[in-house]
């Protein structure tokens, strides 16, 4: 969002594989409206979220970490 006026929704990746690989869009949004809007929903987001440290990140169950892990193997076709 710029200036509460204008907005990008979508995906900007500027490297290599997403430039050859992957179909990136961006919608341009030219309204007071909805840059309202989705700045208004982006400061309800970071209201209600937090910094986790990295004692709370090594603490999570084995489970969760190998559930991470297996994503993690993934991204690059996500």
């Amino acid at each position: 969002m710029v200036d509460r006026h204008y907005a990008h929704i979508g995906s900007a990746n500027l490297d290599t594989r997403s430039l050859r690989l992957n179909f990136e869009m961006i919608v341009e949004i030219y309204s007071r409206t909805t840059a309202e809007t989705l700045v208004a929903h982006f400061e309800e987001q970071a209201e209600r979220s937090r910094e986790m440290t990295l004692r709370e990140l090594e603490a999570r169950s084995l489970l969760t970490r190998m559930r991470d892990a297996l994503c993690w193997l993934f991204t690059p076709y996500l």
